[in-house]
C-alpha cells in the first residue's frame, strides 16, 4: 500500500506589528466606547430629561403654605378610604371621605392625579364625582403595568380641604 507524501505548505506571510495598526486599533476602540456612551445618554434624557419642578426657587417658597395647609388638614382629621377596582378593565375608583367622628363629608370637588413615578408623560387627571354619602368616583382608563401614585384632592369652595396620595402597582 503505497503512502501519500504530505502536502507542500504554503509559507506564512506574517504582517509586523506597526505604530499605525496600533493607532488605528486605539482609535476604534475609544470611538466605539463614546459612541455607546452617546447612545446611552441620549436615551436617558428622551426618557427622563430630570426636571421635575421648574423652578426649585418658587417650589421652596410654596412650602410654608403647604406645611400650613398639611397642619389644618392634620387638625380636621378627614379619613380618604379608597376601593381599586381592576384598572385592567376600567372599572371604577370609588373613594368615601369621613370625618373625625366618622360622619361622611357631602359637597365637595375632587380631582384624582395618577401619576407614573417613571414617566410623567403618562401622568393623569380625572374628575371625581360625587355619588353621594360621602362617596366620590371616577373611572379610570386601563393603566400600564408597573408602579403608579395616586393623589386624590378634595376641595371645597375652592379652598384645598384634603390631600392624599396612595402607590399603588398594576399587575399584568
Amino acid at each position: 500500500m503505497p503512502i501519500d507524501p504530505p502536502a507542500p505548505s504554503l509559507p506564512k506571510v506574517s504582517r509586523p506589528l506597526t505604530g499605525r495598526h496600533v493607532l488605528v486599533m486605539l482609535l476604534s476602540f475609544f470611538a466605539l466606547i463614546i459612541g455607546v456612551n452617546l447612545t446611552m445618554m441620549i436615551f436617558a434624557l428622551r426618557t427622563m430629561p430630570g426636571v421635575d419642578v421648574k423652578s426649585v426657587y418658587e417650589e421652596s417658597q410654596r412650602y410654608n403654605g403647604f406645611l400650613a395647609t398639611r397642619a389644618a388638614q392634620d387638625q380636621r382629621g378627614w379619613q380618604v378610604d379608597v376601593t381599586m377596582g381592576d384598572f385592567k378593565a376600567a372599572h371604577p375608583l370609588k373613594i368615601m371621605v369621613h370625618d373625625k367622628a366618622g360622619q361622611t363629608i357631602n359637597g365637595l370637588s375632587g380631582v384624582l392625579t395618577l401619576q407614573r413615578p417613571t414617566d410623567k408623560r403618562l401622568d393623569q387627571v380625572l374628575d371625581l364625582g360625587a355619588v353621594g354619602d360621602g362617596r366620590y368616583q371616577a373611572i379610570v382608563p386601563p393603566l400600564l403595568a408597573g408602579q403608579w401614585d395616586m393623589i386624590a384632592e378634595f376641595s371645597k369652595d375652592g379652598a384645598l380641604m384634603h390631600a392624599s396620595r396612595h402607590r399603588f402597582i398594576v399587575r399584568d
